[in-house]
């Protein structure tokens, strides 16, 4: 999404405790660019990816579906802040 409120830019993950920070502080209502970014480096240094970006399972919030693997940012409800 564009940078506007409720746009999650900034991603802190510290083993499974996922910290995130929005655009004026507004409950999360999906990813900005410098979000998408700082969420695949946290990904990165937590081992949840791999180098070529590749999704690692062993992370609690790492569902893998019939079609897909995914990894769960913010639960419904959920909004740990920076």
């Amino acid at each position: 999404m564009r940078a506007a409120r409720g746009a999650i830019e900034k991603v802190r993950i510290e083993g499974d405790a996922i910290q995130i920070q929005t655009i004026d502080n507004a409950p999360p209502a999906g990813l900005c660019g410098s979000g998408v970014l700082d969420a695949m480096a946290q990904l990165y240094l937590a081992g949840v990816v791999d180098g070529s970006g590749r999704m690692l399972d062993g992370h609690p919030r790492v569902r893998t579906g019939p079609e897909y693997t995914e990894f769960v940012l913010v639960r419904e409800g959920e909004s740990e802040r920076l």
